[in-house]
């Protein structure tokens, strides 16, 4: 959804994860979108409901352009950040582009398949890390990384209610 200055929606679009399909990019067919596939608009709210007792977790990410995405999450510690006013325990987690499993699913002959991970190389704009709170219900409380693709710009943000 886009919004004018006026805060009036100006575009509203929708996608069924289960029953649309996408264009793979790279060979050109229609393909259904894998399970465990999130908007990326939705990441910082999903963020919030990470499990926080597993270990690496993957799933897929979609931008509206191209193809989902696959990435993998984990907590990667604990610190103490001072917001909403407050000293509050935080877990780390860092979510980042998962390069070989990105490649394997490029729609190439299996020879190619290394060159098609290095091309996957420049598509990684850098992790990006997420501050959760340790108590519930988990609100996330920085988010700090890229906005897009690799030359976006790099941000901190802290939550300040």
């Amino acid at each position: 959804m886009e919004l004018d200055p006026a805060g009036k929606r100006t575009k509203k679009s929708w996608v069924d994860f289960r029953a649309d399909k996408f264009h793979d990019t790279w060979s050109g067919a229609r393909k259904s979108f894998p399970a465990s596939t999130y908007q990326g608009a939705c990441l910082s709210v999903a963020m919030s409901g990470f499990p926080l007792d597993v270990g690496v977790m993957r799933f897929f990410v979609w931008g509206e352009r191209g193809m989902p995405v696959p990435v993998y999450a984990f907590v990667d510690g604990e610190d103490t950040l001072d917001v909403r006013g407050r000293p509050e325990r935080a877990r780390r987690i860092r979510v980042g582009l998962d390069v070989r499993r990105a490649a394997w699913l490029v729609d190439v002959p299996e020879p190619f398949k290394k060159e098609a991970e290095a091309a996957v190389e420049t598509w990684h704009a850098g992790d990006s890390t997420y501050w959760i709170a340790a108590q519930a219900p988990h609100d996330v409380l920085r988010f700090e990384g890229p906005l897009g693709p690799p030359g976006s710009p790099v941000v901190r943000i802290d939550r300040v209610r």
